[in-house]
């Protein structure tokens, strides 16, 4: 197993469709079944079921591409981090999954003399990452940082999140709750999403600190949910920030969305920077912050409307 098959695996799963996932790749079909059956022989078990021209994919490939995706990211980490040190005028930017990826606009990336690298890391990663004074910037809550002991940032405030339960219109919650317990989340039928080192941190985080467990009746790719999440009528957890710009008031109003109450449900995002860098990125920083503060706008509009 390489991470080549691995690449070809989750392409094939998020286009459920051989041809597509080889029209995506650049690669031909021939060559990627070939690389599709050899994984499959070497786990010892079907990844996918053919149903027609399309493919379903199977509870052990299911297992497998939530592994897939970690050591992709993982190696996709570690060229970044190397690539980086070849070149000074590089800008390091980690952030927690969780956070949203529209705060890094174009403008973001149009800063004069620099080319900004961002990556996502685990949240337990961070402390180390702060520390080495490899990153630049930073896009995390205190939790997470442990900023305590570091005195080479500065810290700016972009947004609070909360944990919301977003439920389908003609779910009895939607008539029914205004908030929910995190403890009484066990009860209810969840749909999770595959995103091993992003959204899925804090909630591990969440169940943790409340001594509570809930679990997801069925998991789905990114690229599923966001194809079909209009036809979606099963419970699932969402943060809060971002959800303005992901479809807003045309999407939202068929939903309800329920805040969830407990420890730790509800963090203060914020930008960390190295303070010796400051004149250089401060380009940077004052796009993302003004973009959290549009973000934030057009958020309060769902939560109104």
């Amino acid at each position: 197993m390489n991470s080549e098959q691995l690449r070809h695996f989750i392409a094939i799963a998020e286009c459920k469709n051989i041809t597509k996932a080889a029209e995506k790749l650049f690669v031909s079909q021939p060559a990627l079944s070939m690389s599709l059956s050899k994984l499959e022989a070497e786990v010892g078990c079907p990844l996918f079921i053919r149903d027609g021209r399309s493919i379903i994919i199977t509870k052990e490939g299911q297992v497998l591409l939530e592994y897939a995706y970690t050591v992709v990211h993982a190696i996709e980490q570690a060229k970044n981090y190397f690539r980086s040190m070849k070149n000074p005028r590089n800008i390091n930017l980690y952030r927690i999954g969780g956070t949203s990826i529209r705060l890094l606009t174009e403008g973001c990336y149009d800063i004069e003399k620099y080319q900004l690298h961002t990556m996502i890391v685990k949240s337990s990663d961070l402390p180390k990452i702060a520390s080495s004074g490899i990153a630049c910037v930073i896009i995390a809550d205190d939790r997470s940082m442990n900023i305590s002991t570091n005195t080479s940032l500065e810290r700016i405030p972009l947004y609070n999140q909360s944990l919301l339960l977003s439920v389908d219109k003609d779910d009895p919650l939607f008539s029914t709750r205004n908030e929910i317990p995190v403890t009484e989340l066990h009860a209810i039928s969840l749909m999770g999403r595959a995103n091993p080192v992003g959204f899925n941190d804090w909630l591990n985080e969440v169940k943790k600190e409340n001594q509570c467990d809930f679990t997801h009746g069925i998991t789905i790719d990114n690229s599923t949910y966001f194809a079909e999440r209009n036809r979606l009528s099963i419970p699932y957890l969402i943060g809060s920030f971002g959800i303005g710009t992901t479809g807003g008031k045309e999407y939202f109003p068929n939903r309800k969305l329920i805040p969830v109450k407990g420890v730790y449900t509800e963090r203060e995002i914020c930008l960390y920077y190295n303070r010796r860098l400051r004149k250089e990125i401060h380009g940077l920083i004052d796009k993302i912050t003004e973009n959290a503060s549009k973000m934030n706008i057009l958020d309060r509009q769902v939560f109104q409307a």
